[in-house]
């Protein structure tokens, strides 16, 4: 039974994307063809057990390549982590994460253009703020900060795989330098350092549909998805629509964090960062958790 190797298990919102793409690429490493399998967090996937996970998704990996997949959803709670070790005991872990209050306020603007969500910015992180961490059936609208809280997952990673086995890299180098991240991510899985070509290029999955009438073609119930069922073969259809969705997203001009959020909730960012600091010797790029005068007290 071939089981993943490596998971990338997010953040969202945090250039896990643009990372799935870079690593896609590499020779010696096999990714099923669309990210966001969904296995250890999906309760409809789940029960169907690690043979259905194995066929479905790696059966076709070959012998002389590393398995890997990508699913942010992995850093949503610390039963997903503990479901996660209890199958793949020996795999490694990569999390790629994103100035805490960025991420959320990205996540915020994902919604409203969802429509959502209706709230003004502060109105909504404030509640998010007051939302159960354990709450995981909360609505999304609900879990800003949940998601970017990194320290309530990762720590129960790290307490299980140890430091050895977790790669933290940060989204605002993946940006800046994408060479230098591959060259970590491929010293880390222990195979040769492979920069793709057009490592630059900046993988967008979210913004405005570009075409919306593809958009109702691979998404809704009519003729052309239908038979697109009758000739493509069943594993072949989510990584067909994966890629058309990536080709049909445009991007679009997003406004930046206002100063208010990175005023409250200032620190929040840093307590994140802090916690990365002692426990992997990093210190985050974040502008929210550098700014010293952003402290309201909250905690």
């Amino acid at each position: 039974m071939r089981l993943p190797d490596f998971l990338v298990v997010g953040a969202q919102k945090g250039g896990t994307t643009s990372l799935f793409v870079l690593l896609s690429k590499h020779p010696q490493l096999f990714l099923p063809g669309r990210k966001e399998l969904q296995f250890f967090s999906s309760p409809m996937l789940y029960p169907k057990g690690l043979e259905w996970y194995s066929q479905e998704f790696f059966s076709t990996c070959p012998k002389d390549r590393l398995a890997g997949e990508v699913s942010p959803q992995y850093m949503y709670s610390t039963e997903i982590a503990r479901r996660v070790h209890d199958a793949l005991p020996d795999a490694r872990i990569i999390a790629i994460l994103r100035d805490p209050i960025d991420r959320a306020w990205s996540h915020y603007q994902m919604t409203c253009r969802r429509q959502q969500e209706t709230r003004a910015p502060e109105a909504a992180m404030a509640a998010a703020l007051a939302t159960d961490e354990t709450d995981t059936d909360a609505p999304e609208t609900a879990r800003y900060l949940q998601f970017s809280d990194y320290e309530r997952v990762l720590s129960e990673y790290l307490r299980l795989y140890g430091r050895d086995r977790l790669l933290i890299l940060f989204q605002e180098d993946l940006d800046k330098r994408p060479e230098a991240v591959m060259r970590q991510v491929c010293a880390f899985l222990g195979i040769d350092e492979v920069i793709p070509e057009n490592v630059n290029v900046r993988v967008h999955q979210s913004g405005e549909v570009r075409f919306k009438l593809l958009s109702r073609l691979v998404k809704g119930d009519n003729i052309a998805r239908r038979v697109l069922r009758a000739f493509v073969p069943r594993k072949l259809r989510p990584t067909i629509v994966f890629w058309t969705e990536m080709f049909n997203i445009r991007p679009v001009k997003k406004d930046g964090v206002p100063d208010s959020l990175r005023h409250d909730f200032g620190a929040f960012a840093r307590r994140q960062a802090a916690f990365l600091e002692r426990e992997f010797g990093l210190v985050p790029p974040w502008p929210s958790a550098s700014d010293a005068d952003a402290d309201a007290g909250r905690p």
